[in-house]
């Protein structure tokens, strides 16, 4: 009996192991994104695959480069995604308001202001971008996007 009992905890364990085998395949996915022809620094880009909505996201350096991760494993899914891009201002200078702008009333009005987007709201929005990324199994997944006012 406890051998029986020993041979089914082994078992159990063996079936609780940390399997990949149901995770999506990964590859590599690296890029650069331009604005109006110069590079974007400090930018979101986030892919959602076309056939699952798998996301990947990656942040620009200051040369407008990035490589995705999806749920912190570098890479994104292979097939056709829908991608946006996200640059707000940073706002973090400390300065206070210009009397008589927009941020200055809402300050005055106990509001926080609202960070401002670097770019054209549309890209911020997966359905409304116009930006699209194929993934391959086995390539160099190299993607340009290139943002224009």
């Amino acid at each position: 009996m406890r051998m029986l009992t020993l041979v089914l905890a082994t078992l159990l364990l063996a079936g609780c192991g940390g399997s990949d085998s149901g995770a999506p395949r990964l590859h590599p996915v690296s890029g650069t994104v331009t604005y109006n022809g110069e590079p974007l620094a400090n930018a979101q880009v986030t892919m959602i695959a076309d056939n699952g909505g798998t996301v990947a996201v990656g942040q620009t350096d200051g040369t407008g480069a990035f490589t995705v991760t999806t749920k912190g494993e570098p890479g994104a899914v292979t097939g056709q995604h829908k991608v946006a891009v996200v640059a707000m201002e940073d706002g973090g200078s400390g300065a206070a308001p210009e009397e008589g702008s927009e941020d200055y009333a809402l300050m005055m009005a106990g509001e926080t202001p609202q960070p401002k987007s670097r770019i054209p709201e549309k890209y911020s929005d997966v359905t409304k971008s116009g930006l699209t990324a194929s993934v391959e199994a086995g390539e160099e997944n190299t993607l340009t996007l290139e943002l224009a006012d």
